[in-house]
């Protein structure tokens, strides 16, 4: 990893591959940045997932996770929590910050059960938070999803997610877009 100051964001870490968060017993972990001061930043080469998630019961908390973007429309996610990483959480996380470091998704959720996005920012990416197909029973709290050039949260083939108290805005799609998607609770503001 090499250390730079971008952004404001201090410190800086630049990687050449995503982070994959593995267990090998399978027991839970947690990464959380545990300074009260500044928050780390990881900064992701174009094309890439920046964490990848694919094990259970793992916890994210107080990152910054952006790509070192020359054009517009990233393709990846700054967090993915992929297939078979059921409850998991992703807390005070930022996901893209302007549109030069943004994503194809903020905060991707794929073919995964409980998962729990709480107090997230998600901004100037294609699709704020994404659920993809068959991500069912997961609760999405406290996030702001805005300025993002598709829809601000998107469900996709997923059933029975809690959507409420997240403030979605001036996003260029839906605030909340749901796609065959049943028994979906949202609330929202902004």
């Amino acid at each position: 990893m090499k250390v730079a100051d971008k952004a404001g964001l201090t410190p800086d870490y630049e990687i050449e591959n995503p982070i994959q968060v593995w267990h090998e017993d399978h027991e839970g972990i947690t990464v959380k940045w545990w300074n009260e001061g500044d928050r780390p930043s990881i900064k992701v080469p174009f094309g890439n997932n920046g964490i990848i998630i694919s094990q259970p019961d793992v916890t994210i908390t107080g990152f910054d996770v952006y790509t070192d973007n020359a054009v517009a429309g990233n393709v990846g996610a700054a967090i993915y929590i992929d297939d078979g990483a059921e409850n998991c959480t992703l807390t005070d996380n930022r996901c893209g910050f302007d549109n030069t470091h943004d994503w194809e998704c903020g905060i991707k959720v794929e073919q995964v059960t409980n998962a729990t996005l709480n107090n997230n920012s998600c901004q100037y990416n294609l699709y704020g938070i994404y659920l993809w197909f068959e991500a069912e029973d997961n609760t999405i709290t406290n996030n702001t999803v805005s300025n993002n050039s598709s829809h601000g949260i998107y469900i996709y083939n997923s059933n029975n997610n809690n959507v409420n108290d997240n403030t979605c805005n001036d996003n260029s799609g839906m605030n909340i877009y749901s796609n065959n998607s049943t028994s979906l609770q949202a609330t929202l503001y902004g």
